[in-house]
């Protein structure tokens, strides 16, 4: 990518956010189509877990917050839960992970497996109480709500999504905020 111009650098980079909110209703669709043919264990694989922690880790505060807004209210929109119960837990996970990337910057798969597996750990206890703020919920402590392929299946599936949107970022030559700001 060094044989570019920088008029065409900057094209790749403006379409990163498009690219990404493409790939991720890519996702979305994908999921919400598939569920029928799914073996059980993937019904538990909260889809967009792994790109929330990747924007919050990844995306400059300004950026990460409308991608966040604009693909949860999409993902609500096909989902069934009442609108708002989505775009408030993954706001919550996208600012913890933005407050996380202070701490642990994740960037090796084992750091990113960790990452999403606390998520994943810790995600069973905020979207009941998410839920239950809407008039809506289930059972924190019920097998449903603390299955261990839900636990197990966000790790391994985030981590090929986190490595898909790392490619992308990539090939769309996007610099990660951490880079920029050690650089300033």
């Amino acid at each position: 990518m060094y044989f570019l111009e920088s008029g065409q650098k900057r094209l790749l980079t403006s379409l990163n956010p498009l690219l990404l909110v493409a790939l991720v209703m890519g996702f979305v669709l994908v999921r919400t189509t598939a569920e029928p043919v799914m073996p059980f264990s993937f019904r538990r694989w909260d889809l967009l877990l792994a790109p929330m922690i990747y924007i919050g880790q990844r995306r400059s505060i300004h950026e990460g917050l409308l991608l966040v807004l604009f693909i949860t209210h999409i993902f609500s929109l096909s989902s069934a839960a009442p609108i708002g119960v989505f775009v408030i837990y993954y706001l919550i996970v996208f600012v913890a992970a933005r407050a996380l990337s202070y701490v642990i910057y994740a960037d090796q798969w084992l750091s990113i497996l960790t990452v999403i597996g606390a998520f994943a750990i810790v995600a069973r206890f905020i979207l009941p109480a998410v839920a239950k703020g809407f008039g809506h919920g289930w059972p924190v402590f019920s097998w449903g709500n603390l299955s261990p392929m839900g636990i197990l299946v966000n790790p391994f599936m985030g981590l090929g999504v986190y490595w898909v949107l790392s490619f992308l970022d990539r090939i769309t030559l996007k610099a990660p905020p951490a880079n920029i700001e050690i650089d300033s």
